[in-house]
């Protein structure tokens, strides 16, 4: 019953006390509870209403576990690429926690706080305390989001693995940190099967992995969507809509809340450009264009580790998010800049870029953030042996040979160095670029 190993309270419940409500069609709860339990033996209505939550558990045993192993397939292919690249990339930023959050913990300081702690210094007991002493309960730490790295992570940014030591440059954390999250999603389809189709068991997690999912794949077109205030103002106005839903008005700017979902502010509430108007989840494309880049990748953390119960490290989501989301097409390319406008590379690529190019006093190159799906991020980028390892092997070879594309067959994705495979791990040198 405590250390969960062979079963779980829920389960002992069914089979003492009783089930009480079960899960029908489309997760909904049939009205009438089970009131005796299998150690008694059930009536025949009991007995017909079980049967749905034995039915989808045995169909999400062997459908939905394919589904969370082709999410963990796409997921590594793009996050593979992320490693430990160099001992501290020496940025300014960073993500702020309070003082009682667990994630504040094993990651290291962005500035030095007086009495509590330098630059660098590892958040632990003794920092926190000090912290707690001078009544500071936020404390600004590193985090692999706001890492200034290119193509990677510095170990400044990705703090402590959980033997309590910096990871090795060279070091896979794309890998590590997708895998975590992608093998407890599998444990996510199962839900049902372990649980018989129980409501008490399980909670919202149930629809968990869909969730993960639509987070991964960043819909264009996602169900359910939030309604967001395109300007900042107050809430002038909330009137029904004829054909259903609402109308709120930000200022004089009106808004359309769909049929099927509910405002979540009042008239006379401030709300700030890219806050939600109304129930729903956010998409982040929408958020990263009303509000910043940065801010739909911590919604990105934030709604990954709901998804988990909160029971995951959030740096694990971060990074995976970093992985994912360091996407960039360029706007604007002046001469000499070797990009075109349209060309696709990182935003960590172009920002260091950029710094050389303002101390020069040339240009920048001017760009724009995106979120793409996992399962086609690949096929943005330049080395065509990555782009192999796609679903559009076809159009990798013919673009590849029209465009004269090279592969790097010792940079930060194994996938190209192990398909040629002659010198593969036979050499490792980080400051020349070479990790395979």
């Amino acid at each position: 019953l405590t250390s969960g190993s062979f079963t779980k309270p829920d389960s002992v419940r069914q089979v003492l006390s009783m089930p009480g409500l079960v899960t029908g069609l489309g997760g909904k709860i049939i009205e009438y509870p089970i009131t005796k339990s299998y150690g008694e033996g059930l009536d025949t209505t009991s007995y017909w209403n079980t049967l749905y939550g034995v039915r989808t558990g045995t169909v999400d045993r062997a459908v939905n576990t394919q589904e969370s192993g082709a999410l963990n397939k796409a997921l590594l292919n793009v996050t593979r690429r992320l490693l430990v690249v160099q001992e501290d990339c020496g940025t300014k930023k960073g993500l702020e926690y309070e003082l009682n959050d667990k994630n504040v913990m094993d990651r290291t300081l962005v500035n030095t706080i007086a009495g509590i702690g330098k630059r660098n210094d590892v958040v632990d007991d003794r920092v926190v305390n000090n912290a707690r002493s001078k009544s500071i309960n936020k404390l600004l730490v590193r985090s692999p989001l706001t890492c200034d790295s290119v193509n990677g992570v510095c170990q400044m940014c990705y703090g402590l693995l959980p033997d309590g030591k910096f990871p090795a440059i060279g070091t896979n954390v794309g890998i590590l940190d997708s895998q975590a999250v992608t093998e407890r999603a599998t444990q996510l389809t199962m839900q049902t099967f372990h649980s018989g189709g129980s409501a008490l068991a399980g909670g919202g997690i149930v629809a968990g992995f869909p969730r993960l999912e639509q987070l991964l794949t960043v819909p264009q077109k996602l169900s359910g969507k939030a309604t967001l205030a395109d300007q900042e103002g107050v809430i002038s106005k909330i009137t029904k809509n004829p054909t259903g839903g609402y109308n709120i008005f930000v200022n004089t700017k009106m808004h359309v809340v769909p049929a099927g979902r509910m405002p979540i502010v009042t008239v006379g509430q401030r709300v700030q450009k890219g806050d939600a108007l109304s129930e729903g989840v956010i998409k982040p494309q929408e958020l990263g264009s009303l509000k910043s880049h940065l801010d739909a990748q911590k919604y990105m953390v934030n709604e990954a580790s709901k998804v988990y119960g909160d029971k995951f490290y959030k740096k694990t989501f971060e990074t995976m998010v970093r992985g994912i989301s360091d996407n960039a097409e360029v706007t604007y390319a002046p001469d000499g800049s070797g990009f075109l406008r349209g060309d696709k590379t990182t935003i960590s690529n172009l920002e260091a870029i950029n710094k050389k190019r303002v101390k020069e006093g040339l240009e920048a190159i001017e760009y724009i953030p995106y979120f793409k799906s996992i399962e086609t991020l690949n096929t943005d980028n330049d080395d065509w042996l990555v782009r192999m390892s796609t679903n559009r092997i076809q159009q990798a070879l013919t673009t590849g040979a029209a465009k004269a594309q090279y592969s790097n067959l010792k940079g930060k994705d194994p996938v190209p160095a192990y398909l040629y495979g002659d010198n593969f791990g036979k050499e490792f040198n980080p400051d020349e670029e070479i990790f395979y």
